[in-house]
């Protein structure tokens, strides 16, 4: 795994001053002088020169809770991870998340089947990815799916909307599952959409997943909590994640045995693997 930063600063977030110093130490980081962007490896010394760089000028990295301050002394930064083969091999659980995305949808009403324009049934794909965390099926990949004896591995109709819905179209279905596992490990911190702490019950705000500045937080578990649900090839969260009470939904939660069925399909996904905690 390597683990990267992310920083964008706006021209009009600091001082002219400040921001031309920046291009002047990283001139790859100008975009046309109106905002400044680098993506580097984190033990990067230019990075490192950066980083200093700011906080010499009392410029200290936007958390994100609540609005950026007015003060003009935030800048963004994101921290992320690449995985490799090795590191998904070695995680007992994973999220998926397929490559393919089938574009976002506005509205879906929480328990409501899942709708897609018609022109995406006609597609040929395997699996794709719908908003950020609804995953589809075609027809064929359920079929594999259910001779592979997956455990608690589900699925629903997805409905077709639009000029292009046409009869004999490929059937999609949502791909889900039957079982919900116990509440995350304290240690996540979930938050509402404008940064406050949530329990994940009051969903008027939506709830998040946020772990520091990274872009992609990781789901941590306890030990115990898993085994308690234990066999099981995909599973549901036990939180609903969203914008708001009525788009917010469960997440799925894979087993190696699951990533290793979709590796021997040659399916094009991304995995982030899921941590199991010691009680």
């Amino acid at each position: 795994m390597q683990r990267s930063v992310t920083i964008q600063v706006q021209r009009h977030e600091v001082p002219q001053a400040d921001f031309d110093g920046l291009i002047r130490l990283y001139p790859e980081g100008n975009r046309g002088g109106i905002s400044f962007h680098c993506y580097l490896p984190q033990e990067s010394n230019v990075l490192r020169a950066i980083q200093e760089y700011l906080a010499d000028r009392g410029l200290t990295p936007w958390l994100g809770r609540g609005a950026r301050v007015k003060a003009r002394h935030e800048y963004e930064m994101i921290l992320s991870r690449t995985y490799d083969v090795q590191d998904w091999k070695r995680a007992a659980y994973l999220e998926p998340t397929p490559w393919l995305w089938l574009g976002k949808y506005e509205t879906r009403r929480y328990g409501k089947p899942l709708q897609i324009q018609g022109e995406h049934a006609k597609q040929r794909l395997n699996i794709a990815l719908v908003n950020q965390w609804w995953i589809v099926v075609s027809e064929k990949v359920r079929v594999s799916m259910e001779k592979a004896g997956l455990l608690h591995v589900a699925f629903k109709p997805v409905e077709t909307i639009g000029r292009e819905t046409t009869p004999g179209a490929c059937q999609i279905w949502e791909l889900t599952s039957d079982i919900f596992l116990p509440p995350l490990s304290p240690k996540c911190e979930l938050v509402d959409s404008c940064g406050n702490p949530s329990k994940g019950d009051n969903l008027t705000h939506g709830c998040y997943l946020r772990e520091g500045l990274y872009g992609s937080p990781e789901k941590h578990y306890k030990e115990s909590a898993i085994t308690s649900v234990e066999p099981f090839d995909l599973a549901r969260t036990n939180e609903r994640f969203g914008p708001n009470e009525i788009q917010a939904d469960h997440q799925l939660v894979s087993s190696q045995r699951f990533y290793q069925f979709c590796v021997s399909q040659a399916f094009d996904m991304r995995w982030i693997p899921v941590r199991i905690d010691p009680d």
